[in-house]
């Protein structure tokens, strides 16, 4: 879960540098090859707070990855119980948005993950691509975007310079967290 909270309001350079130095300040190094460390664990994460805040420099999305750590280490939430629900898609989507840090963008991720397909994760890179490719004169709209998936209006956004996007994944720039090992999701770590 933590993995899809780095990508929210963001860049996906930035998503991956988050993500690299998480895993490079609380993940712990692989018995095969030291060089190389695990995303951390919950229980590794909610102990480790100040360096979370300090060394990993997540910004807002500390707390939310500090506080679904210590739910995940605590058992008060089941992450396996996610993933085996039966309960029907719309309620799990509820489910999913009461968590800390998780706006419309990320329950529709995790639901993919979860092996749920009922609805697009759409961010901000997919809506600028709908709208640069097929402009409103094609009669093409995307539903308008849910407050929670923008950052606060109170900051003013610096002007970034164009970059080619797939999908808001840099398609020139290659993805810089080898160190996790797996680009496969794992419920666990997320």
């Amino acid at each position: 879960m933590s993995k899809t909270i780095l990508t929210t309001n963001t860049t996906w350079a930035q998503t991956t540098a988050m993500a690299a130095r998480l895993v490079g300040v609380l993940g712990t190094p692989l018995p095969e090859d030291p060089a190389l460390r695990s995303f951390p664990a919950p229980d590794v994460v909610a102990a480790n707070e100040a360096a979370l805040i300090a060394n990993v420099r997540l910004g807002y999305r500390s707390a939310y990855v500090l506080s679904l750590a210590r739910s995940i280490a605590s058992g008060a939430l089941d992450l396996e119980a996610l993933r085996v629900s039966l309960l029907p898609t719309p309620d799990l989507r509820r489910e999913l948005l009461r968590l800390p840090g998780v706006g419309p963008y990320a329950a529709a991720t995790l639901l993919m993950i979860l092996q749920r397909y009922d609805e697009l994760a759409i961010d901000t890179a997919l809506r600028a691509h709908v709208r640069r490719k097929y402009r409103a004169s094609s009669g093409v709209t995307l539903p308008p975007p849910s407050a929670a998936n923008h950052a606060s209006p109170r900051r003013k956004r610096r002007r970034q310079p164009p970059q080619r996007t797939l999908l808001g994944h840099s398609v020139t720039r290659p993805n810089t967290v080898s160190a996790t090992r797996s680009s496969v999701p794992s419920l666990r770590n997320a």
